[in-house]
């Protein structure tokens, strides 16, 4: 999973069981609920999207997350 956590929210992109595609999921802390928001049509897109949002991010967002 890949994604950036900031004020206890985390939007990450992960591949959901029973799913094929990456996903775009957001979580809240305290909860163990994912919430997927959408769904990218392959991996390099997926991939795309986080290198985009991490550039867009920085210097702004708390912590980038490789894990949970």
């Amino acid at each position: 999973m890949d994604g950036i956590k900031h004020g206890g929210v985390m939007v990450s992109v992960e591949t959901l069981p029973k799913t094929k595609k990456p996903s775009l999921c957001v979580h809240f802390d305290g909860e163990n609920i994912i919430y997927k928001v959408a769904t990218f049509k392959d991996e390099k897109t997926a991939k795309w999207f986080v290198e985009v949002m991490e550039e867009f991010f920085k210097g702004i967002a708390g912590e980038n997350c490789d894990d949970r």
